[in-house]
């Protein structure tokens, strides 16, 4: 949902490494810009972020509520 401020919050989640913020604000009805990203010390590569539904999540991607993204890794 979305709080009462016109704000919708994106949850960063990662398995490995980590994540440079564990919450983004965005004002509603505006694009997830910047997206933040997600490191690890090892091999891996960051991908993206993936919602819940499997989808891959975009700048351009409207913040229409509060949902959690999941970083996507190239082992």
């Amino acid at each position: 949902g979305k709080d009462s401020d016109g704000f919708c919050v994106l949850y960063y989640v990662t398995d490995i490494g980590e994540v440079e913020t564990d919450i983004g604000f965005y004002r509603e009805d505006t694009e997830y810009d910047p997206l933040y990203d997600a490191y690890s010390d090892d091999d891996e590569e960051f991908i993206g972020w993936e919602t819940e539904d499997g989808e891959m999540l975009s700048e351009d991607d409207v913040a229409r509520e509060d949902m959690t993204v999941y970083a996507v890794w190239d082992y």
